[in-house]
């Protein structure tokens, strides 16, 4: 498999390793709803796949809606919202 990214320039994973992080929010026991899965590692680019802190940006209701609504309109899914 081809890198996009030079590892020797910019930390980077496979996509095995990649997939991790969604593999483990899907599939393990222990992982908790609403929680945010990705890499274990200081700048969150690499590293086993682990429950780290939702960034910043990342939260409000403004930014849940959008991303809600582009989900639906890519899929064609609209699930009740809760």
């Amino acid at each position: 498999m081809m890198r996009i990214v030079d590892p020797d320039v910019l930390p980077s994973m496979d996509a095995v390793q990649g997939a991790g992080p969604e593999l483990m929010a899907a599939t393990d026991p222990a992982a908790r709803n609403g929680a945010f899965y990705g890499p274990k590692s200081r700048t969150g680019m690499t590293g086993e796949a682990a429950e780290v802190p939702v960034y910043r940006s990342a939260k409000g209701p403004t930014l849940a809606a959008s991303v809600w609504a582009l989900a639906a309109a890519t899929t064609g899914v609209d699930l009740p919202r809760v």
